[in-house]
């Protein structure tokens, strides 16, 4: 006979909480050691808003023996659900294990191979047991079974009663209470239907019962047991000896490190107690977890709930943050002047945090302990604060300028046309502001590139400076990235008329022209050169068109430095 107790392959039959506005999309697996949301073997699901999920889970990898499987599952809006856990069984298939008996025992547990145990026989399935001598009334059955490799399954639980030789009734629930063994003062009394088997006890941080009644973590009382028929008949009282479980509750916490963050810890360890612990920091049972640690927890009051299956233990624990940093501006701001090129300054300081370590910074890289900021130019800036626990916050200062100071100059791209309007070049132009001017190249000085226009030659961020009469600059213009000289010799390069019926005018800037190796062609679309003329300096060139066929044409102005190409259209 096989040891029938769990098969290898878990058929699931579950339902799934639903998700507020969202729905289930997703559900994943994993067995005995607990893992982080997302990181357990995947269960493909058909999203709804309720589920009812039947897989098939391997289980083939798992070692012979009982194996706790954890099952959750996804919402839409990434919400994982709680993690729900079950007991399993894996046979030891490679020694091919059979049931050779089970034991039992009624009211009061004993330990494994304690019971009256019974041997199984060939294609027998029933195997009555007496109950004689047992005393009218409810009574609690005990079983568990053995396999021919010694191991045993889990205990099973049942109520059943013995009526009395001359009662008939048909029993409908079962009721009960406790009582103090010191001063026989009874609780409430508390009722469950179809004999499903009692909930935990909750108990509060003083051991006391959180229902209110007079149970205490520790001490024995009696059970006291009555069953009901339809006809509201109360069967005998059948009493047990019960003693609540002193349970250890141990609350380790790891504060939050800044103000707001939501990286605080508790590790919570229970023991003592009758079972094997389920751990939460929410009321709400269906939170309870095998893991003890709880991850990423705000500022604030919690409690922290343990659970054997029998007895339900609080203990209140507080993470804890420290004061928010703050950075704030001590007295007045030190003006920028041109008589003091380097004198804009002022001093920070912070308060709150870890209240020590205060380093500060104006790029957000490079630190000091010093909190005053000296040599400034008129400018934006933000402070960066860092405590000990390198927690930050920032403050925006400005540093104004004191005196007679040009504007900011704007640069802008414009083409340079001569008097015969026909030859252009690009230049980059400065007109809201006016003084004497200084380029700047990529940061490096351009000699002699001092007026408010420049001649565009090469690529790169061109900045410009300006200085009034009274020698007081203005700031740094803001950069201008040429990206590509070609790209603007080509929006000044002028190509007309265009269509064109005879001659075609090509009127190229002065950096082009200038270039003795510079020549146009036209092609045709297939790519054929038709006509190539080279470029008269500093002159436009022409090109006779009278005896191509109307059309698409490809216009190319080409050098060692660079290639133009326009297309145009002959009439």
């Amino acid at each position: 006979m096989r040891l029938a107790i769990l098969p290898i392959i878990l058929s699931l039959l579950s339902y799934v909480p639903v998700f507020a506005q969202s729905t289930i999309v997703q559900g994943e697996f994993f067995v005995d050691e607990y893992v982080d949301f997302g990181k357990g073997q995947r269960i493909e699901v058909s999203p709804g808003e309720t589920i009812h999920v039947s897989a098939s889970i391997s289980l083939s990898s798992l070692t012979p023996g009982l194996h706790k499987l954890y099952v959750r599952f996804k919402s839409s809006e990434g919400v994982w659900s709680h993690t729900h856990s079950r007991l399993l069984f894996q046979p030891d298939y490679s020694t091919t294990p059979t049931a050779v008996g089970f034991e039992y025992f009624f009211d009061e547990y004993v330990d494994v191979g304690k019971g009256t145990f019974v041997t199984l026989v060939e294609d027998s399935t029933a195997y009555p047991l007496s109950a004689q001598d047992m005393e009218p009334g409810v009574h609690l059955l005990y079983t568990r079974t053995k396999s021919s490799t010694d191991v045993w399954s889990l205990v099973s639980k049942r109520l059943f009663y013995v009526p009395d030789s001359t009662e008939s009734m048909n029993i409908v629930r079962i009721e009960y209470y406790y009582t103090d063994t010191l001063n026989n003062s009874p609780t409430e009394r508390y009722i469950f239907d179809n004999f499903e088997p009692a909930p935990a006890i909750a108990f509060n941080e003083e051991g006391f019962a959180a229902n209110g009644s007079a149970l205490r973590v520790g001490e024995t009382y009696l059970l006291h047991v009555q069953a009901f028929t339809d006809a509201e008949e109360a069967t005998a009282e059948r009493t047990f000896t019960f003693t609540v479980p002193f349970i250890s509750l141990q609350v380790d916490t790891t504060n939050v490190t800044c103000a707001g963050d939501t990286n605080g810890e508790v590790t919570v360890t229970a023991s003592g107690g009758s079972g094997e612990f389920m751990y939460s920091i929410s009321t709400d049972s269906a939170n309870y977890i095998a893991k003890n640690v709880f991850e990423n927890l705000a500022a604030g009051d919690y409690k922290a709930y343990a659970n054997d299956g029998d007895t339900v233990v609080s203990k209140a624990f507080t993470i804890q943050a420290p004061p928010e940093l703050q950075l704030i501006l001590t007295g007045e701001v030190t003006p920028y002047s041109c008589e003091d090129p380097q004198g804009g300054s002022f001093t920070v300081v912070a308060s709150g945090g870890a209240g020590t370590g205060f380093k500060y910074s104006l790029d957000g890289t490079t630190f000091q302990e010093n909190s005053t900021f000296s040599g400034l130019e008129a400018d934006n800036y933000t402070v960066t604060v860092r405590d000990a626990n390198s927690c930050i916050d920032m403050l925006d200062v400005e540093v104004t300028f004191s005196g007679n100071r040009p504007e900011t100059p704007v640069i802008k791209a414009e083409t340079n046309a001569t008097t015969d309007s026909l030859s252009t070049e690009v230049i980059l132009l400065v007109e809201n502001v006016s003084g004497s001017f200084q380029w700047y190249l990529d940061g490096e000085l351009i000699e002699g590139a001092t007026t408010n226009q420049i001649d565009l030659t090469s690529a790169g961020p061109y900045t410009v400076l300006v200085t009034n009469d009274d020698d007081c600059a203005s700031a740094m213009s803001e950069p201008f990235q040429v990206t590509s000289i070609e790209d603007k010799f080509d929006q000044a390069v002028r190509v007309y008329p265009n269509p064109v019926e005879e001659e075609l005018t090509i009127a190229l800037p002065k950096a082009i022209t200038a270039s003795e190796t510079t020549q146009v062609a036209l092609y045709d679309l297939q790519g054929r050169e038709l006509i190539r003329r080279p470029v008269r300096q500093y002159s436009n060139t022409t090109l006779d068109t009278q005896s191509l066929e109307p059309g698409v044409y490809l216009l190319r102005v080409q050098s060692r430095e660079f290639v133009l190409q326009k297309k145009v259209q002959k009439q």
